[in-house]
C-alpha cells in the first residue's frame, strides 16, 4: 500500500520495490541472529476504521491516552520499520506484508507529526487491508487508512474532554502537543467530531496556508527514531559483527544498510558501529 504521484515513473516504482526486496533480505538475515518481537497485529478486515482503531488501542492497552512514540510501538508489536532511502522520497510512507510479516517504510525528511500519521496510516492498511487489494479502490483504501490514522491518534473521548468548540488557531497549536499530531490533523478529527464548524474548519486551513503551517510546523514535536535497529546492531557489535559485516554477507553497500536501519552515517558520527 503506497500513495504514490499518479505519474510516478515505472523506473521509480521499482526503486521502491527494490528498497522493500532489500529489506526483506536484512529482516530475514537479522531474525535469523537475533531475537525480535513477534508479529501481534489483529486482523480487522471490513471493520469500520474508527471501530478498528478503537478495537486496536484496547487490544494494545493504549485506553484514551495519547498514543507513545509510534516507531517505537510499532516495532514493539512485531511491525518490521524501515527507513526509506532519499531517493524514495516521493513515494510517501507505504507498507507491504513480506512472507506474512508487516512492514512499514517512512520518509524520514517528513515532519514528526507526519512520521506518526503516517505510522498509524500504515497500521491502518496492515490491519484493514491484508487482503482487500485486489477488491476496493485505492481512494477508498486511502480514506479508509486516513480514518483510522485520525481515530486511532485522535481518540474521541480524549479530543471531546480536551479541546473546546470552535476555538481560535492557536488553541489548536498548543492542543495538537496533547496528541503529537499536526494543527491540520487536529482540525480534520475536530471538524470529524463536531467541534469546528464548516465555517471555522475552512477558516482555520486558510490562515494556516498563510502562514505557513501546511509547509513548517509549528511548534514542532521532537522526532521519533526506532528503538529496534540501534538495540539489535548493538546485540551484533558485541559478538562481533559489524555493519560491514552485515552488508557484505549480504552483498548490499552499507550506506543501503545504515539507510534502511536509521543509523547514521560514520561521517556523521564517528562512534557509529562499524
Amino acid at each position: 500500500h503506497f500513495r504514490a504521484p499518479a505519474n510516478l515513473s515505472a523506473r521509480s516504482r521499482d526503486r521502491v520495490r527494490a528498497a522493500a526486496a532489500i529489506a526483506g533480505h536484512l529482516w530475514h538475515w537479522v531474525s535469523q541472529r537475533v531475537r525480535v518481537p513477534k508479529s501481534d497485529i489483529a486482523s480487522l478486515a471490513g471493520a469500520d476504521p474508527e471501530v478498528a482503531a478503537e478495537s486496536l488501542r484496547i487490544e494494545w492497552q493504549l485506553g484514551a491516552a495519547a498514543a507513545p512514540n509510534m516507531i517505537h510501538l510499532a516495532e514493539a508489536k512485531g511491525i518490521r520499520v524501515f527507513s526509506l532511502p532519499p531517493d524514495c522520497e516521493y513515494i510517501d510512507a507505504f507498507s507491504v506484508w513480506l512472507d506474512d510479516e508487516p512492514f512499514i517504510f517512512l520518509d524520514m525528511a517528513k515532519s514528526a507529526e507526519r512520521r506518526r500519521w503516517d505510522v498509524a496510516h500504515e497500521i491502518g492498511h496492515l490491519v484493514m487491508h491484508r487482503q482487500s487489494l485486489s477488491n476496493t479502490n485505492n481512494r477508498q483504501r486511502e480514506h479508509e487508512a486516513n480514518h483510522f490514522a485520525s481515530s486511532f491518534l485522535l481518540p474521541r473521548s480524549s479530543v471531546l474532554a480536551n479541546m473546546p468548540r470552535d476555538p481560535a488557531l492557536n488553541a489548536l497549536v498548543a492542543g495538537k502537543q496533547t496528541w503529537g499530531v499536526s494543527v491540520a490533523a487536529l482540525a480534520y478529527r475536530m471538524h470529524e467530531l463536531g467541534l469546528l464548524s464548516e465555517w471555522q474548519y475552512r477558516s482555520h486551513f486558510i490562515q494556516m496556508s498563510r502562514l505557513g503551517y501546511r509547509r513548517f510546523e509549528p511548534d514542532p514535536i521532537a522526532p521519533e527514531m526506532s528503538s529496534l535497529w540501534n538495540q539489535v546492531f548493538k546485540l551484533l557489535a558485541n559478538s562481533g559483527v559489524s555493519v560491514a559485516s552485515v552488508s557484505n554477507d549480504l552483498a548490499l553497500h552499507p550506506i543501503d544498510v545504515r539507510e534502511l536501519a536509521f543509523l547514521p552515517s560514520p561521517a556523521r558520527d564517528s562512534s557509529s558501529l562499524g
